[in-house]
């Protein structure tokens, strides 16, 4: 756990970087050893699957087990729900984030931008740190091309046109795709979820 202030005149925010987690959380594995889960594993991990737009997001001290920690609560409009229950707005809080020029850092965690659109894969589980489905495998980024049409993205924007590339993250393929369609990915979503039910 590394911490620094902002100085006087200084050009940077102050940063508090978090490298290992351990200190707070001795269970909590690291951003580098998280394994991509499958789209199926994905599925079956969320208690909550829903489409949303980032309305807001802002960031506050919480006290923790081993001291005080920033996290941040992002505030989506709920557009559409594939699996479990929510209202029209939802609350997610993540670890990380920046209050009164301390910065604190967590490698994958997700950050969200208002306007965002993203198919969000939830386990509750997985808090204090990310209540997404693997941390940040749970994210799926929608994009709007020029015609309007609407394309789905991993976490970090990779593109990919089949969900069994999912855990391969990156394929030859997906280097030629704008990534898969909405209407198609959540119709996957849909269709998975009920040959898990049977």
């Amino acid at each position: 756990l590394r911490r620094s202030r902002q100085t006087a005149g200084s050009a940077s925010l102050a940063t508090l970087a978090v490298t290992l987690i351990v200190g707070l959380w001795p269970t909590l594995p690291l951003a580098s050893t998280i394994a991509a889960p499958s789209f199926s594993e994905i599925l079956n991990e969320s208690s909550l699957i829903f489409r949303g737009r980032t309305l807001h997001s802002s960031s506050d001290w919480r006290l923790a087990s081993g001291g005080r920690v920033i996290v941040t609560l992002v505030t989506f409009a709920v557009e559409r729900v594939l699996k479990g229950e929510a209202s029209r707005v939802i609350e997610l809080e993540f670890l990380g984030g920046s209050v009164g020029g301390v910065m604190m850092h967590v490698a994958a965690i997700p950050v969200f931008a208002v306007g965002d659109r993203d198919v969000l894969f939830v386990n509750p589980r997985g808090r204090p740190v990310s209540p997404l489905v693997g941390i940040m495998f749970g994210r799926f980024r929608i994009e709007q091309d020029a015609y309007g049409r609407e394309w789905v993205k991993a976490f970090d924007g990779t593109p990919f046109d089949r969900v069994e590339e999912i855990r391969a993250h990156i394929s030859t393929r997906a280097r030629f795709t704008r990534g898969m369609p909405l209407g198609e990915f959540e119709a996957q979503v849909l269709r998975t979820l009920r040959q898990q039910a049977r």
